[in-house]
């Protein structure tokens, strides 16, 4: 079975009250983050030795330092993640079922297909180096392939806190969204302002919990 007859197979199977919009909206995103991260990465070899050598392609030519604007959508991809989060704790809660149970069963459709893209391409990494691929390549090929991951961290700990945050957005609409980025705003000026450079990493948490309920 080819690989369109499979997904028309599993589009078929899909319950008609599924969102696919949605479903579109989230593999779109993180396609573009994952097409924008390996065009960065300029492969070339070199005249002289004829060693394959990989580096960063917005270094080599500034001038495609503006496409980037092109592949920011990380916010779509969790703006998508909070509409799908509310329809599953509300499911949940008419099930009873509980927060452990729950959070298990969100980050397991996270996880597995994270631990099978880490052990592929474990096996690809060391087949490179039994091709004698240099140990700087495989090390930067590899950083290209996963680094599209990063995400995932982040979203982990928002799909944890997402039934706290589901319930002061019901209880405070709008207004917990501005605390959310008055935060981050508070946070940019003290990095900025005081160089407290050591707080600027809570922002992934700030700016995160801000954007996932607009979903």
């Amino acid at each position: 079975m080819s690989i369109w007859k499979q997904a028309s197979a599993m589009a078929a199977q899909t319950p008609p009250q599924r969102n696919r919009y949605a479903d579109f909206l989230r593999a779109m995103s993180i396609l573009f983050v994952i097409v924008g991260h390996w065009l960065v990465a300029a492969v070339f070899v070199l005249p002289e030795s004829g060693a394959v050598q990989v580096a960063d392609l917005q270094q080599l030519r500034p001038g495609t330092q503006w496409i980037s604007w092109l592949f920011q959508v990380m916010p779509v991809f969790f703006m998508v993640g909070g509409y799908a989060n509310a329809l599953s704790i509300r499911s949940s809660q008419a099930k009873g079922i509980v927060y452990a149970e729950w959070l298990y069963a969100r980050l397991a459709r996270l996880m597995r297909p994270l631990l099978l893209l880490m052990v592929t391409w474990l096996v690809l990494a060391f087949l490179m180096r039994a091709f004698d691929a240099e140990l700087e390549t495989v090390r930067y090929v590899s950083q290209g392939a996963l680094v599209p991951t990063w995400f995932l961290a982040i979203y982990t700990l928002i799909v944890m806190l997402a039934p706290w945050s589901y319930r002061l957005w019901l209880q405070f609409g709008y207004r917990s969204w501005l605390v959310f980025v008055a935060l981050s705003l508070t946070v940019d000026a003290l990095y900025f302002l005081q160089q407290w450079h050591w707080l600027g990493w809570s922002n992934y948490l700030w700016i995160w919990l801000a954007v996932h309920p607009l979903g």
